[in-house]
This record gives structure tokens, C-alpha cells and sequence, in this order.
């Protein structure tokens, strides 16, 4: 089955079953927003049941990503625990014991995770909290276990169409959670305070709503160049998901997310078509035009941009450059930024942060280098490095081979170099979405990118030697 057919009958069924989905709606209208975690549990269970083994592997992936917020975390490594042995269970399945049918993961990528957990071993030795920091590498070596699980368990290309479909449903679940907050509040983005209400629905940070979107959106454009008829319902169903998607991005407000949303949608659509790449960049270089040039809007689009707090950013990174210049060789340890952030900030800017103008949360250098330099000391910031090296290689060298293959997997390759390259971006911005020692809801989508390039290539690797 190629990914037209998957996704024909994926949206086929979704319609079949909209009455069920109207009235799901209509429950979840009125209910707590955890109440509506557990109608989606308790929908993707009955989906389980349903689908039976080939939706048990793709349901692992939503329940990671959708089982968060604060009054669920107490349940969460009840979850994680729950799809890990799910995970176990299947892979024992599939390989038993025989350690040498296991599938063989590139070793330029068993080279890099072995030096990056004995960066870390080191940096935890080091560093003034060592369960702390011994708990972040452990949670990161788990989660490059569970990571093999899935590459262990792609079995044929419907699973790699399954773990995207996967990723699709849970920005739904994800993204309805978020109309709901709109819809206790107005349905309107209103202002409050002179700032822009952000919502991040059951995920909370509005930024980690932006880069699960940053990652589908791309592979949502690149499916819409697959072979369809005009009126068929995969291509109907994805222009609906990329409008809604596009939506969400636009209700998070994370800048970041936009940027490499926007330079990730336009390196897949180069690559696919360069005519509709050019009119690509003519619509949105038009559309800045009106919105920089108009004055009517201007107000709106600087409060929306935020640009009274840009500059604020250079305390975090000027925080994060001193730090680095305290502790250069091994970092202050995995996860301990925040406690030798405030003693590197002016006065004023401590002030800014316990404010309501920064977000709740622990702080951290908005920027996934200096984070891991600061944390884990030279080595560290070689090791974020290697990774996007190590990400291109193997992206570009898949593309190369896939280029005149089947069309689907040049698709899903092509969108996930443009996905690398926007991820590149916000990670000048951002920390999360890479290497978060082992947080899953936040890395796990790209790493099922990673995966299935690991995947794609191994499979034509072996047929050209062969």
C-alpha cells in the first residue's frame, strides 16, 4: 500500500466515523480540559481495540505526545512505562532473543551516541548535584532505546506512513485541546494587558505546540505533491490539516516556530517544484509587504511579533555566554542551568524574568548550543554540533539515493531535510525539540524523522550493494 492509499483510507474512515466525532466534539465542548484528555484516551483505546497490532505501534507514538500537562504528570511515567513494554513486548515479538537478526543502526550514529552519554557521564560526574544530572542521562539512554524500538520495528514502508499518521493525529488532539482554550476565552486572540494570549492547550508552552507543527507542517505540503486526483480525499483531507495546522501555528505565537516553519515549508517546496516555489515566495513576500507597509495593521503585527521583548533575549544569551566562560571545559552538569542562571543576570533583568512578561518556567539561554556548552562544557557543544552533521549526512545522502526511487519516500526525505534546516534555525532560538536528555514529548517527533531517514537509506543502501 503507497502513502496515497494510506492516507485515502485514512481520511475515508475518518469521515465514516464523523457522527461519533461531532458528538466527541460536543462532549469535549463542555468538559474540563482534563476531562478531555481522558474522552481521547478513552477514544484511542476503543481505536486500539478496533485496528488490534497495526495501530498498537502508532498509538505508543500519540501517547507519548498528547499524555502532558501538569495535572497529568503524576500519570505520565505510568503511560511511559505502559508503551515501553509495549514496545519491549512487540520488538520481542518481531527479533526473540537472536541478537543477530536485530537491525543494525549506522555506526557513525552508535559512535555518536556513545560519545554524547559519556559527554554527559562526565559533566554529571563533575557537577555539584549528581542524582540530578545522573537521572538526565539515564532518562536520555532510555530514550535512545525507546528510539531503536521504533527503527527496529519498520518493518515494511506502511509503518513509516503509520508513525506519520501518527505524528497528524496527535497535532489534532493536540490542536483541538488549544480551540478549546480559544473557546473559553471568546474564540478570539484578545489582549490582555497590552501582550497577545498564547495558548498551548494541553501541552501549556505555546513553543512546544510550535515545533510539533514545524515538523508536520513540511511533511503536510510534501504529501500534497503526491499523486492524487484533485477531488481525492487524501488531498482534501491533508489541504484541511494544513489549514488547520497553519491555524495553531498562527495561535502559539512562537516566533521561532514560524521562522523555520516558513524556511523548512520553503527548502521541501524548492526541492519538489521550483515553479510553485516561486509563487511560493511572491505570496509571501507580497503579504509582508501589506503587512510592514500598511499602516492600519502595523500596531497589530508588532504586538503580535512581540517586539518589545526581543531584545530582552540577549540577557539569556549573554547568561549563558558567562557561564560558559565560568565552567569551559565540562559545564556545570545536564539540567542545571537554572541554578547558575540568576547569579549571571542584571538585576533588571531578574526583574523581567519573575515578571509576568517571561512565561513560567525554568530558564535557560534560548539557544541549544550555548545550552549544551554552558551544561556539559566543550565537549557538550561539539557533541550539538555532530548532531545536525550527522543529521544532513544521512539526510541528503538518502535524498540523493531516493531521488529517482519512489516518489512517496523522496517526499517524506526531501520534507525532513527542510525539517532539519527549519529545526537548525529555532535551534538559535530554542532548546527543546533536539536533545532534551530524553524528554520524549518534545524530541521524539524529530527523532521519528531521524528514524525513518535511517530507515529509508538502510533499505537502498542494501539493494545497491546487493
Amino acid at each position: 500500500m503507497n502513502i496515497t492509499e494510506m492516507f485515502s483510507k485514512f481520511f475515508n474512515n475518518f469521515r465514516s466515523y464523523a457522527s461519533w466525532l461531532i458528538i466527541l466534539s460536543i462532549l469535549c465542548a463542555f468538559a474540563s480540559p482534563y476531562m478531555i484528555i481522558l474522552i481521547l484516551v478513552v477514544l484511542l483505546l476503543i481505536l486500539i481495540y478496533l485496528f488490534k497490532i497495526d495501530f498498537i505501534l502508532p498509538a505508543t507514538i500519540i501517547l507519548f505526545l498528547i499524555f502532558t500537562g501538569q495535572e497529568l504528570e503524576k500519570y505520565r511515567s505510568i503511560v511511559n512505562a505502559i508503551c515501553i513494554l509495549i514496545l519491549i513486548i512487540l520488538f520481542l515479538k518481531s527479533y526473540g532473543l537472536k541478537f543477530h537478526t536485530y537491525p543494525k543502526v549506522p555506526f557513525q550514529v552508535v559512535y555518536f551516541i556513545l560519545f554524547l552519554t559519556f559527554v554527559l557521564f562526565v559533566s554529571s560526574t563533575l557537577s555539584i548535584d549528581l542524582l540530578s544530572t545522573y537521572q538526565s542521562t539515564l532518562r536520555l539512554i532510555v530514550f535512545f532505546i525507546v528510539c531503536y524500538f521504533y527503527y527496529a520495528l519498520i518493518q515494511h514502508t506502511n509503518t513509516i506512513h503509520k508513525y506519520l499518521i501518527a505524528l497528524f493525529v496527535s497535532v489534532l488532539f493536540i490542536g483541538f485541546s488549544v480551540l478549546i482554550d480559544v473557546y473559553n476565552t471568546g474564540f478570539v486572540l484578545f489582549l490582555i494587558e497590552g501582550t497577545i494570549v498564547r495558548y498551548g492547550g494541553i501541552y501549556e508552552n505555546p513553543n512546544y505546540v510550535g515545533l510539533l507543527l514545524l515538523i508536520t507542517i513540511p511533511i503536510n505540503i510534501a504529501l500534497l505533491f503526491g499523486k492524487y486526483k484533485e477531488t481525492h480525499p487524501a488531498k482534501i483531507g491533508l489541504l484541511l490539516l494544513l489549514v488547520i495546522s497553519v491555524i495553531l501555528l498562527l495561535i502559539s505565537n512562537s516566533r521561532s516556530s514560524m521562522i523555520g516553519t516558513l524556511v523548512a515549508s520553503a527548502v521541501t517546496i524548492a526541492f519538489i517544484n521550483r515553479k510553485v516555489f516561486v509563487r511560493f515566495i511572491s505570496i509571501l513576500a507580497l503579504s509582508l509587504v501589506i503587512l510592514f507597509f500598511v499602516s492600519e495593521i502595523q500596531d497589530y503585527l508588532s504586538l503580535f511579533l512581540r517586539l518589545e521583548r526581543a531584545g530582552n533575549r540577549e540577557y539569556f544569551w549573554n547568561a549563558g555566554l558567562e557561564i560558559i566562560s565560568d565552567h569551559p571545559y565540562f559545564g556545570v552538569g545536564p539540567e542545571l542551568f537554572d541554578r547558575y542562571f540568576f547569579t549571571h543576570m542584571p538585576s533588571l533583568a531578574n526583574q523581567l524574568y519573575e515578571s509576568s512578561v517571561w512565561s513560567v518556567g525554568r530558564p535557560h539561554p534560548h539557544n541549544f548550543f550555548l545550552l549544551f556548552a554552558a551544561e556539559n562544557g566543550v565537549m557538550g557543544f561539539l557533541s550539538a554540533i555532530c548532531f545536525f552533521i550527522l543529521f544532513f549526512y544521512f539526510a541528503i545522502k538518502t535524498l540523493s539515493i531516493v531521488k529517482h526511487k519512489k516518489l512517496d519516500e523522496y517526499l517524506i526525505v526531501v520534507s525532513s531535510l527542510g525539517i532539519g534546516i527549519g529545526i537548525l534555525i529555532r535551534s538559535f532560538f530554542e532548546v527543546t525539540g533536539i536533545i532534551t536528555y530524553g524528554f520524549i514529548t518534545r524530541d521524539l517527533p524529530f527523532w521519528i524523522l531521524f528514524i525513518i531517514i535511517l530507515h529509508i537509506n538502510k533499505k537502498y543502501s542494501y539493494s545497491i550493494q546487493e
